[in-house]
């Protein structure tokens, strides 16, 4: 199962629907409420800027000491180092003659995994657990990496254009040549790790 994924200016939600996912804008309702919401709980002194899928309290003066109080991710990362995961922005990838090259010293042996993910894509979030566990077992062979196609802070949505990504989750590899290849096997323990020990 997997989430297609559209154009959209603000960041999106999925919605599962006879096992499909529709991407509708979330910035719309839920996160309006939620801005609302944080605004409640400030002083008239306080306002919500939102830039770049982000949204920031600062204080109506122009003390550069005094902004950015707190801010709420609107794409906050399914991943981290602690599970054995490497969270990838596009400073990470380099692409030549339509092909994309990782560039980032824990995959400097062409192999490796890398997952393209929504943060709000029910299928990623059920898929987390496997590719975590098999992460932290194969952690000194096999590097694992992870792209939140949301991060537009990190220009990720410039990566998700160049590796043609339309839906997710959807798992590339690295092949012997250095570049990005799709998996054709199932998203699952068991072929990812006959992948692995095909590979090491």
């Amino acid at each position: 199962m997997e989430c297609k994924l559209k154009e959209e200016k603000t960041s999106s939600e999925c919605k599962l629907k006879k096992n499909e996912c529709k991407i509708k804008p979330l910035i719309k309702k839920n996160k309006i409420k939620k801005i609302k919401k944080v605004k409640e709980n400030t002083n008239n002194n306080m306002s919500c800027k939102i830039e770049d899928n982000e949204c920031s309290l600062v204080k109506k003066n122009n003390d550069e000491n005094s902004k950015l109080k707190f801010s709420i991710s609107l794409y906050k990362n399914l991943f981290d180092e602690d599970n054995g995961v490497h969270e990838l922005e596009y400073k990470d990838f380099k692409i030549e003659n339509n092909k994309i090259f990782l560039n980032n010293r824990f995959f400097d042996k062409n192999k490796g995994f890398i997952l393209f993910y929504a943060p709000w894509c029910s299928h990623c979030k059920d898929f987390k657990k496997e590719y975590e566990d098999l992460a932290i077992d194969y952690i000194q062979f096999f590097p694992f990496g992870s792209v939140n196609v949301e991060n537009v802070k990190g220009e990720n949505d410039k990566l998700r254009a160049e590796a043609q990504i339309e839906s997710v989750p959807q798992l590339k590899f690295i092949n012997k040549g250095g570049y990005l290849e799709n998996f054709q096997s199932q998203y699952s323990y068991d072929d990812l790790l006959y992948f692995i020990n095909m590979n090491l």
